[in-house]
């Protein structure tokens, strides 16, 4: 689905006559394509680690996933995701000055922002930080 919206939305972009007028867009949405593909992949990749890699984990997978917060491909996982909800946010912003909408859409969308801005950078990411060779050592490699 994601590889089918982001070709739908460059085609249609490329069929346009005024194609200067349309880069703008093409970056935006080549920025959200390459930052949702990274978001998919580093989370794809923690999860499968957690469910299937680390099973034996000492506590199992849930304990796998609230002590290995702080790993960097989570985080980038996170990060990405964070990227992505800007950019559409900032999209919903702009839609939002063109329509003239309401002033409800508005309130309830930016309520969320503060929310989304503090999720990479939990209290749990910086204090809890294990030791990066854990991971390593407890498959025995």
């Amino acid at each position: 689905m994601h590889i089918v919206a982001f070709c739908a939305c460059a085609y249609y972009l490329l069929q346009e006559k005024d194609k200067k007028k349309n880069i703008k867009w093409l970056v935006f949405i080549f920025a959200l394509f390459v930052c949702g593909t990274g978001n998919i992949s580093f989370n794809m990749t923690f999860n499968e680690w957690a469910w299937i890699d680390f099973r034996a984990y000492p506590g199992g997978p849930l304990a796998f996933l609230l002590e290995q917060q702080p790993n960097v491909n989570n985080t980038w996982g996170n990060s990405f995701s964070l990227i992505v909800g800007l950019l559409t946010d900032s999209l919903l912003v702009r839609f939002y000055t063109n329509l003239n909408a309401s002033h409800e859409f508005f309130v309830l969308n930016s309520s969320r922002q503060p929310t989304d801005l503090s999720r990479p950078c939990r209290l749990s990411d910086v204090v809890g930080h294990r030791d990066p060779n854990y991971i390593r050592d407890s498959r025995g490699k």
